[in-house]
This record gives C-alpha cells, structure tokens and sequence, in this order.
C-alpha cells in the first residue's frame, strides 16, 4: 500500500518561476520544494498501486490549455497560486469518476505555495506575493500517478506512471 494522489505536472521552466517569484518570498512558512510543485487532482490515500493505475488507464479527458493564475489562500492554512484550463474541471471530475471516489469539495484549480505553521506570520508573509502573478501558459497533456512518502525533511513525491490525454 502507498500513499497515493493524482496531480497535473507543472513544467520545469513554470515551476521554477513559480518557486522563485512566489514561494521564496514566503519565509517563515513550510514551503513547497520547488521539485514538488503540482496541481493536485485527487488524493487518493493509502492504496495498492496496482488496482489504481488499473482504473486510471480507462481515464478519458482531452488535452487542454491552461494557464496560471492569482494568489489566493485557503483561510489562514494555505497559500496557493490557481491554475485553470478549459478542460481543468471536467478532468477533475473524470479522475474522482474513473476511481470511484467522491469529491470532498468542489473543483478550485490551484497549486500550493505553502502552508502555516505560525498563524501570526501567515497573513504577512501572503501579503508579500498579493496579487502577484505569473503570465504562464501551459498544454496539459497528461495526469501523473504519485507515490508521496513523508519524511521529516517534508514529502518525497515519486512519480509512478502517467496517463496521456487525447487530442
């Protein structure tokens, strides 16, 4: 059994805008490794890989464009930057179909920044990258299958296969 979600990759050169225009300004909050930066589908949890990667192969969804948005943040836990795409949320509801999971809330396309550890710097490290944006635009072509194993260095996302798109 592994710990399990399903996530859209972000592209090495947007990831690292990403990291470096966003995430470092926010200093005193656990922030996302500029290698794990995602836009997370559908957490799975523990499962077995197998019975998973079987369901996601009979994953439809079309290819699509998207692009990155605003800051915002979830209450005073989370930071993110929100991502949307013509086909975003239709593949978000395909992926919870596909795996015969019911969503726990409805789509809101982001990508975290980092989450709170101190809630009296939360608001002030987020008013660093308020309103900031980031002009990126990507295709998204593919859903990828990831393995996260938590360590006390933070997690370790290993990727464990990936399901293409149609045209």
């Amino acid at each position: 059994m592994s710990r399990l979600f399903v996530a859209i990759e972000i592209p090495k050169e947007i990831r690292k805008r990403i990291f470096e225009e966003l995430v470092k300004p926010l200093g005193s909050l656990r922030r996302v490794a500029e290698e794990n930066i995602h836009s997370t589908l559908c957490f799975i949890g523990e499962e077995k890989e197998s019975e998973i990667i079987e369901k996601l192969r009979k994953l439809k969804g079309k290819k699509f464009d998207a692009a990155i948005t605003e800051t915002g943040h979830f209450g005073d836990r989370v930071i993110w930057v929100g991502f949307e795409g013509e086909g975003a949320e239709e593949l978000y509801e395909n992926v919870h179909d596909v795996l015969r999971i019911k969503p726990d809330h409805r789509f809101s396309g982001h990508i975290t920044l980092a989450r709170n550890h101190n809630a009296s710097d939360f608001f002030k490290d987020f008013l660093k990258i308020r309103g900031k944006r980031i002009d990126a635009k990507f295709t998204v072509e593919k859903v990828a299958l990831f393995r996260s194993i938590l360590t006390k260095n933070g997690p370790v996302y290993e990727k464990v296969e990936e399901f293409y798109l149609e045209e």
